[in-house]
């Protein structure tokens, strides 16, 4: 007997005033995913087993390798990349933990307390034929 459990987003609440709004954490990674990605020295983001293989069959998820995580204080992202060849892995770190801080804060309302970067792979440059 096979069973189907699917895991549903967590919703985040962010309080306009006499608003609510819910954002899902899909969509937190989203917008990580896409700061993250247009940072000089980010060859491209690393996501599991499951988004590597979607990614071969040609569809692309910008939250690939970008996991939502609630800790005791806040929000924290966890962001794992591929540095491009040639690039300082400390100041791409950076920039992308600002990159990513800014743009989720600046559309979602959500401070995180942290973004953390796992830089797991380096991309070398293509060969010239």
């Amino acid at each position: 007997m096979s069973m189907n459990v699917k895991k549903e987003p967590k919703v985040f609440i962010v309080e306009t005033g006499e608003e609510i709004v819910r954002i899902s954490e899909d969509v937190l990674a989203t917008v990580a995913g896409l700061a993250a990605a247009e940072v000089e020295g980010v060859a491209g983001l690393n996501g599991n087993v499951a988004e590597s293989l979607l990614s071969l069959m040609g569809r692309k998820n910008p939250a690939a390798g970008v996991r939502v995580c609630e800790g005791e204080k806040g929000l924290v992202l966890e962001v794992n990349l591929t540095l491009a060849y040639g690039h300082s892995a400390p100041r791409v770190a950076c920039r992308v933990q600002k990159a990513v801080l800014s743009a989720v804060e600046d559309m979602t309302g959500i401070a995180p307390v942290a973004v953390n970067v796992a830089i797991t792979d380096v991309a070398m440059p293509k060969a010239e034929a």
